[in-house]
């Protein structure tokens, strides 16, 4: 205890305690729960981080697989078209290699009406009171109703432009100068196609109005209208001058309209499928080198000074290791009419001592037909599998039918139906829940981490009442002795006296 003596204390020469320095030291050893309350908060944090982290990593590496198992993928159809001002080519993924003959006899356009002959931007637009105007696009009918502070006779085309433009359907409107002094109110579609056709209506008691202004001048109107082609000596309608739906894996794109026709050739562009197994190999070494910095153990040969957040998780590379046995099944592909099965280590996909793989692309060039096979569209992995826990290792849900590794994949990043003991259910992605349990903890600990500090301030105000009554007492203990030793030494000096 921190007394000080009447030497060295106060001025008057009484005793007292360093209340404050003896309440800092005994909080100090109350804070120890809290302090370790604080850190494993931020160690859960920190996993819920990371588990993140390996959940972006096992996506990455599901697209990777997807990419390979999708036979559009592995070769880069090149096409083209006799003349680009007319028709342009601007997509062939998955296109089948072929010359296809072309007419294009109408393009599709948007709608237009132009109310021209007014003398300013916001000349009146020549309605009276009572009048009714409205605009239709398609099958939807528009009414005006001037904005505030503006009647009928008063609205201007300026007006008329920003009632259109609020809206909010496939409808334009502009002001625009057109010769002179003279300025036009235009309104036009957002879409083309019929579907999007445009027309108005002026009704003045009754009477239909032929235009806008005064004098009334009638609009200048273009009518939308879809696109017509003729593709190898089918006819076709659309209302979209991008055609998506006519030549498989081509989007073609409807320049203007000609009566030449043109030719749209498709070959067949590099082979993709080596850059695939690549592609693969390095999402997997991703995945592997994350989930053991994850989950290493600080060490000297190491060079690491901290634990990874999965390093006191036995069970946490159950997922990796499922994973690598998918790779290590048999790929189920269909070429020319015949099953057949090929393994990943064949098509050059080698693991290696250290976890990771790499591609050998002299394996694969020695496989007959291997980029044919992985055109076929093939499917990695069929086993039956167990999601568990990376933490605490227990099981989250299994399959119990063949599946492929896609799938094992989905269930550990997105909502599956599963079958267990109990039965089918539905279930968060693993990794979700265990980013869902472990943040429940934190809730749970963040709870107990309130209530100790209120524990604490009340301890620490418990002690500063102590200590503060104890130091009175001493104040007092230290005067009355003061008192007593002076009442002693005035006997002792009157005695001397006398």
């Amino acid at each position: 205890m921190a007394i000080s003596s009447t030497s060295s204390s106060t001025s008057s020469g009484t005793a007292s305690i360093d209340v404050a320095s003896i309440v800092s030291q005994l909080m100090e050893t109350e804070n120890k729960p809290m302090t370790a309350l604080k850190d494993k908060i931020v160690s859960k944090t920190l996993l819920i981080s990371d588990l993140g982290t390996l959940k972006g990593k096992v996506a990455n590496f599901q697209t990777a697989l997807e990419a390979l198992q999708d036979p559009t993928a592995m070769s880069t159809a090149v096409a083209s078209s006799s003349d680009e001002s007319i028709v342009k080519i601007t997509n062939s993924t998955g296109a089948i290699e072929g010359r296809h003959d072309i007419l294009v006899s109408q393009v599709a356009q948007p709608a237009q009406m132009t109310f021209d002959q007014f003398s300013s931007s916001t000349a009146n637009a020549g309605l009276a009171a009572g009048d009714t105007f409205s605009i239709t696009i398609g099958s939807r009918s528009y009414t005006y109703t001037p904005p505030t502070g503006v009647t009928l006779a008063t609205t201007t085309i300026n007006n008329l432009k920003n009632w259109v433009n609020a809206l909010g359907d496939n409808l334009s409107a502009s002001i625009v100068p057109t010769s002179g002094s003279n300025y036009a109110l235009k309104i036009q579609g957002t879409q083309p196609g019929s579907d999007n056709s445009i027309a108005y209506s002026h009704t003045s008691s009754g009477v239909t109005v032929n235009g806008l202004g005064s004098p009334v001048v009638a609009p200048t109107v273009v009518a939308a209208q879809n696109a017509s082609f003729t593709l190898d000596g089918v006819a076709y309608t659309r209302n979209s001058n991008t055609i998506t739906d006519a030549l498989s894996g081509v989007t073609i794109n409807l320049i203007k309209a000609s009566t030449v026709h043109q030719s749209i050739s498709v070959d067949k562009g590099d082979d993709q499928a080596p850059q695939m197994m690549q592609g693969l190999v390095n999402a997997f070494n991703d995945l592997v080198t994350t989930a053991k910095k994850l989950s290493s153990k600080a060490s000297s040969s190491s060079g690491g000074t901290t634990n990874g957040s999965l390093a006191n998780s036995p069970s946490a590379l159950n997922f990796l290791n499922q994973i690598k046995s998918m790779l290590n099944g048999d790929i189920h592909y269909t070429l020319a009419g015949n099953a057949g099965t090929i393994s990943m280590g064949e098509l050059g996909f080698e693991m290696q001592y250290d976890g990771t793989a790499k591609f050998n692309a002299t394996t694969f060039k020695e496989v007959e037909n291997a980029s044919a096979i992985l055109a076929s569209g093939i499917k990695v992995g069929y086993q039956t599998y167990v999601v568990r826990d990376p933490v605490t290792g227990l099981e989250i849900s299994k399959n119990t039918t063949d599946i492929t590794l896609n799938s094992y994949l989905t269930s550990l990043l997105k909502v599956t139906t599963s079958t267990t003991s109990a039965g089918t259910q539905t279930l968060a992605g693993a990794f979700d829940q265990m980013i869902k349990n472990e943040q429940s903890n934190i809730d749970s600990m963040s709870k107990k981490e309130r209530a100790l500090q209120l524990q604490l301030a009340q301890k620490e105000r418990s002690y500063i009442s102590q200590y503060s009554a104890l130091n009175e007492l001493l104040f007092k203990l230290s005067n009355t002795s003061n008192s007593l030793t002076n009442a002693l030494s005035g006997l002792t000096n009157g005695q001397n006296n006398n």
